[in-house]
């Protein structure tokens, strides 16, 4: 999906590529010879560049807008090609379908975000809480039980979206087969048996093709059931992660300023926060469990028939779910909300 500037709003975004994808069809629909269906096309290409420069991202400007072939019909000349306008109005058809693909993905993403306000008639824009591996498999099926507004800095009435990155789906798919040992509260875990259990939570509160579903809790805040959503961030086809699976959790968070209506990244890790914080992401340092208050023993893989542990801070025994918990996703929670 095209990456928005910081500030460009995301309805100023979609509008900005409906009417490009409608003046390129102008460049089309207007006739003449070649020599003119290049030169409007060329005109065309040098003013929605720079209305593209102050909304957009500049290698996807290049990918839009100024491709390859751009270059290639710029230095040819017009006056003794004869495929000329054929190769023209390849071009031209060629962004016109990737402006509408754009517009279209961007429409989604702002659906996502906006969800029905619980006080008054307008939608509402969620307040993002990006979560990175280590929390998920410290709360494992318990990550609810966070104090999620005072981590967003919102009042408890408003809406939240705790938000996973693919690329932690793709650690976790990892950690599962691996070995060794995760400490926390003062009690050894197997990694992988952690990992198994975050998975298995993503699982459940997504079970079809849906990227946001509503969470319902029975517990309330301040007197009141918050309105909670989790939604599960997806790569586009073709995208080129980063090297360091932090640097890709906060390129995520950053990517959101234009949707949610904050964002804040939550981790344990303390150069996660630093990184996050110095480019600009408002970050929120989870305190560990002391180890006065960890249950007791070692926590690893249980034997067969022996009883599994909660994981977290007071969270429910997580391998005893049944699938009918209160917080898990709803029926027809999937879609966006009406």
């Amino acid at each position: 999906m095209i990456r928005l500037r910081s500030g460009t709003d995301p309805g100023a975004a979609v509008k900005l590529l409906a009417d490009a994808a409608r003046e390129a069809g102008n460049v089309l629909g207007a006739g003449g010879s070649a020599v003119d269906l290049t030169v409007r096309y060329l005109s065309w290409t040098a003013a929605q560049e720079r209305m593209f420069t102050g909304a957009f991202s500049r290698p996807d400007i290049e990918r839009l807008l100024t491709t390859r072939r751009y270059w290639a019909i710029q230095a040819t000349d017009s006056a003794s090609t004869p495929f000329l306008a054929a190769f023209v109005t390849l071009e031209v058809n060629a962004r016109i379908e990737d402006f509408l693909h754009e517009k279209d993905a961007l429409e989604r993403n702002v659906a996502i975000w906006k969800v029905p306000s619980t006080q008054s008639a307008f939608a509402e824009h969620l307040h993002a809480i990006v979560v990175d591996t280590n929390v998920l498999m410290q709360h494992a099926g318990g990550v609810l039980e966070l104090d999620l507004a005072t981590i967003a800095d919102t009042y408890p009435t408003q809406s939240i979206a705790i938000t996973i990155p693919a690329v932690v789906v793709e650690e976790l798919d990892v950690l599962k087969h691996a070995n060794g040992k995760m400490t926390f509260g003062g009690v050894a875990h197997e990694r992988r048996w952690l990992a198994t259990l975050a998975l298995g939570w993503l699982d459940r509160i997504f079970p079809a093709e849906e990227r946001r579903v509503h969470l319902h809790r029975a517990v309330a805040v301040a007197g009141v059931v918050p309105p909670l959503y989790a939604v599960l961030l997806s790569d586009e086809p073709g995208h080129t992660p980063l090297n360091k699976a932090d640097a890709e959790i906060i390129d995520s968070a950053l990517q959101l300023g234009s949707f949610a209506k904050t964002v804040t990244l939550a981790s344990y890790d303390s150069h996660m926060i630093f990184a996050a914080r110095h480019l600009g992401v408002r970050a929120h340092k989870l305190l560990e469990v002391p180890e006065a208050d960890a249950g007791p023993g070692d926590t690893s893989a249980p034997s067969e028939g022996e009883p599994i542990p909660s994981i977290g801070t007071g969270s429910m025994p997580v391998a005893e779910l049944t699938g009918d918990e209160p917080w898990l996703a709803t029926e027809g929670a999937g879609s966006p909300d009406a």
